[in-house]
């Protein structure tokens, strides 16, 4: 069984996926960790969405 960090891994098509670390996420969005939202970032990141996610009709960033 895979963890979902390699779920995601073979999704994006790259050997290992982790957890970015805190100062990491804060240089690269300029938002402080647990206030970011995966969506409208100034700069383009790759967003992986849960499948499950489609079951509701709107998603709050």
């Amino acid at each position: 069984m895979q963890t979902k960090h390699e779920k995601i891994a073979k999704v994006a098509g790259v050997k290992k996926a982790e957890m970015a670390l805190q100062s990491d996420v804060e240089r690269a969005t300029g938002y402080v960790l647990g206030g970011v939202s995966p969506l409208g970032q100034k700069k383009r990141l790759k967003t992986f969405i849960e499948y499950s996610a489609q079951n509701y009709p709107t998603i709050f960033t």
